[in-house]
């Protein structure tokens, strides 16, 4: 089984902070960017800024996630001031609840922390929103 390496992307004066998952259990952690090593196959997951992701929930279709998307991306923009091509739009899903989360950020913003990654030999296998670590509360909000 392979090892998740979570990366938390860096926020103003924050760090780089990163966690190694193995087994379902935190195994080491630490700040600034860790040490990548050739003979480790981990995964990597990115969590990036909550104060630049817009969060929103919505039944889509439950059909391709082509279709998820585009439903998504005319909801964004409804939603926003920003004109849509200018607008990343990412769709997820929460177990079997039939509103699904739908994140946006700026195109701009996405393709900075991806290449931010990709300099640091980082091609991560997701992209996560900080908010959506937290659970879903049974009501209300957080």
């Amino acid at each position: 089984m392979n090892d998740t390496l979570v990366l938390f992307l860096p926020a103003q004066d924050v760090p780089w902070r990163w966690l190694r998952i193995a087994d379902n259990v935190v195994s080491a952690r630490g700040e600034g960017f860790p040490a990548l090593t050739e003979e480790r196959e981990d995964s990597h997951v990115a969590i990036v800024p909550a104060d630049a992701v817009t969060l929103h929930w919505a039944e889509l279709p439950d059909r391709s996630l082509a279709q998820s998307v585009t439903a998504a991306r005319i909801l964004a923009a409804d939603a926003s001031a920003t004109p849509i091509n200018e607008l990343h739009v990412a769709v997820g899903r929460e177990g079997s609840n039939a509103e699904r989360p739908i994140g946006v950020v700026a195109t701009t913003q996405m393709q900075a922390w991806l290449a931010e990654l990709a300099a640091n030999g980082v091609d991560p296998a997701l992209v996560l929103p900080a908010p959506m670590l937290l659970p879903r509360p049974e009501s209300g909000y957080l």
